[in-house]
C-alpha cells in the first residue's frame, strides 16, 4: 500500500491517494486533478476505483465535482448523516472560505465494508467535528491505515464548534478510535501522520 498526502488550500487540508496494486484510491478529494497529477508519480485516474469523504466540509470536498466529471463511473462516498450540509454552505463551511457554494449530491452511504479489489474498507461511524465524520480503515496486503479527517490529529482532535458538532458525541469517537492497534497508522484530514500509540502517549485528548 502506497499512500500520498497532498496538503493544500488556506487550511492546508491532506488529500491522499492509496495505491494498492493496479488499484487507486482518494480520501477527501481537495486538490484538483491537474495538481494531483502533477505530485503522485505516473497517477492514473483510470485506476480511480473509489472517492472517500471524511465529511462534508468545503476545505475537504471542494474538488469532488471536478473528479466527479472526470470519473463518472467511480463511487464517491460519504455518510449520509452529512449529505444535509451539501446544501447547506454555512453547514459546509464554504462561506467562511470561498464564498457560498452548493454541491450537487453525487455522493452514496458510505456505511459497513466495502472490498474492491485487494482491499478492504470499513467505515468507522465518528461524530462529532460533523453529525457524519467518519474514519476509513484500508486494509491491503497485510498492512492497514485509518484516515480520520477532522476527527483525530497528531496530538489533537478537530473542532466542535460548526453545525452539527458535539464535543460529547467526539470524546466517544476518540474512545472507539483508542480501541484499536497500537500500531495503527493514522492519517488525518490537517498535519502530519502518527499512529494510534503515539496519541494515546502525547494526545491529550485521548487521557
Amino acid at each position: 500500500m502506497k499512500i500520498f498526502r497532498i496538503p493544500y488550500g488556506p487550511l492546508s487540508s491532506n488529500m491522499y491517494v492509496i495505491s494498492v496494486g493496479d488499484d487507486t484510491f482518494i480520501v477527501d478529494p481537495s486538490v484538483s486533478v491537474a495538481r494531483v497529477e502533477g505530485v503522485v508519480p505516473d497517477l492514473d485516474t483510470c485506476s480511480v476505483r473509489a472517492v472517500f469523504a471524511t465529511h462534508c466540509h468545503h476545505d475537504h470536498i471542494c474538488f469532488a465535482e471536478e473528479w466527479r466529471a472526470n470519473l463518472p463511473q467511480v463511487p464517491f462516498y460519504m455518510s449520509p448523516r452529512d449529505f444535509d450540509l451539501l446544501e447547506d454552505t454555512v453547514g459546509n463551511c464554504s462561506a467562511l472560505i470561498d464564498g457560498d457554494v452548493v454541491y450537487e449530491n453525487i455522493f452514496v452511504a458510505a456505511e459497513g465494508t466495502v472490498t474492491i479489489g485487494q482491499t478492504e474498507i470499513t467505515v468507522i461511524t465518528t461524530p462529532g467535528h460533523t453529525k457524519g465524520s467518519v474514519c476509513y480503515l484500508f486494509k491491503a496486503c497485510g498492512e492497514s491505515a485509518l484516515f480520520t479527517g477532522d476527527t483525530v490529529f497528531a496530538g489533537s482532535v478537530g473542532r466542535t464548534d460548526f453545525t452539527g458538532g458535539s464535543y460529547e458525541e467526539l470524546s466517544e469517537s476518540v474512545k472507539t478510535i483508542k480501541q484499536l492497534e497500537r500500531d495503527l497508522p493514522i492519517y488525518p484530514g490537517h498535519g502530519p501522520a502518527s499512529t494510534i500509540g503515539e496519541e494515546i502517549k502525547s494526545n491529550p485528548y485521548f487521557a
